[in-house]
């Protein structure tokens, strides 16, 4: 009884081990009220079958004070002085999970029965979020803002270390970039040649590993995929072609982590899953969503199909066979992302955004979103936002 009314509900202790007699029974009840502790000792005759009755009508208080509305906010608060997560929080996180299983995005596979890589990207990402520190909001002031749970508060010390070194790092890079066009006497990044470009994007690149992407604890495949050297140095040379090209570095990294499942799905070295228009080389199977219309329009190329229902818009998540473009390195992928979009015009209106990656993922989705049809999915835009916040892609931009 104690240990059920104590853990599950209030913070209150019932002893009734104290019986003198079958008639006299001796109480001791402790409360914990704001920051106020309280303990009673409560001594009366009763018959037998009146324990019953004050037993059942104690722990119908109990119930009452935890559950009910109007004590949800001193529970919450008691919860984050004793350091643990309140039942408020647990579901919260259950109902963000729940939503995220009807996510998926245009990308490869390599057999029809297999689940799709997006699918798995996504439980790879869920399956961490609930173990870290994500931002809710993401810029104030030029640094990051974040906004934790209750269960944050057990890890002060190391929760104001990250949020320190994702300062540190925004400090450090500003000092490079301003540092590299004073003493190159050029007032704009493009004015500056590859060599110096190299040299300073590397040393950003090498803090954002250090001070960013370590602090937030990045599971092991999302690490080995930032931090390969062997096949591309990948966020250095995002950063060359955000000089280059004008397309952010968050949007050109969380679209080669979603296309390819973090590294683990390349194929002909095409990391951002641009088809080949010339319908050339081999035929690679992928995810496309379709309505009723367009899927009996393709049924050339799709091997199967299922009901897909998004805010009571009814899509059809087909299997497909098509066309996708080769490439002869990891490095040739990424200037050909690059030349993809600043040379059609369909993605013209992308460039309009400036560096905001929020603008940028709500805008290059499907174009039953509002987007400019990058990929069939309707969730893709949402898929790159939750990429460039979790690993905070977006600090690397500007």
């Amino acid at each position: 009884m104690k240990n059920i009314i104590k853990n599950k509900f209030l913070p209150i202790s019932i002893n009734l081990d104290k019986i003198r007699d079958h008639r006299h029974i001796e109480i001791p009840i402790k409360l914990i009220i704001g920051k106020r502790y309280f303990e009673y000792n409560i001594s009366f005759v009763i018959e037998n079958y009146m324990l019953i009755v004050v037993a059942l009508f104690l722990g119908a208080v109990a119930l009452y004070g935890s559950w009910g509305e109007t004590q949800s906010t001193y529970i919450k608060n008691l919860w984050v002085q004793i350091g643990q997560e309140t039942p408020f929080e647990l579901w919260k996180k259950m109902e963000e999970k729940q939503a995220l299983t009807f996510a998926s995005a245009s990308i490869f596979s390599d057999n029809q029965n297999e689940e799709s890589a997006t699918m798995q990207l996504m439980k790879l990402t869920s399956s961490n979020s609930d173990n870290q520190n994500s931002p809710k909001k993401d810029i104030k002031n030029g640094l990051p803002i974040f906004v934790h749970s209750v269960a944050d508060y057990d890890n002060l010390a190391s929760l104001a270390k990250s949020e320190n070194m994702m300062e540190e790092f925004m400090i450090q890079k500003q000092i490079r970039i301003t540092k590299a066009l004073i003493e190159n006497k050029a007032s704009r990044l493009d004015q500056l040649n590859d060599s110096i470009l190299l040299v300073m994007n590397r040393d950003i690149s090498r803090m954002f590993m250090d001070l960013v992407l370590k602090n937030l604890n990045a599971p092991a495949h999302v690490w080995a995929y930032f931090a390969d050297t062997i096949h591309l140095r990948k966020i250095e040379t995002a950063l060359m072609e955000q000089v280059k090209y004008n397309v952010p570095v968050s949007i050109k990294l969380a679209q080669s982590a979603l296309e390819t499942a973090y590294g683990s799905r390349v194929i002909h070295n095409n990391y951002f899953g641009i088809k080949d228009k010339n319908r050339t080389g081999e035929k690679t199977i992928t995810t496309e969503y379709f309505t009723a219309e367009e899927a009996s329009m393709n049924q050339d190329i799709i091997l199967t199909q299922k009901p897909f229902i998004k805010k009571g818009t009814v899509l059809y998540e087909c299997k497909v066979q098509d066309y996708f473009s080769q490439y002869k390195s990891a490095w040739q992928s990424f200037r050909g992302h690059s030349e993809f979009l600043s040379t059609h015009k369909r993605y013209a209106p992308l460039f309009t955004k400036g560096k905001n990656y929020e603008d940028w993922a709500n805008k290059i989705g499907s174009e039953r979103t509002g987007g400019v049809g990058y990929a069939t999915s309707p969730l893709y835009g949402e898929l790159l936002k939750k990429i460039i916040k979790r690993y905070q892609l977006h600090l690397l931009d500007h």
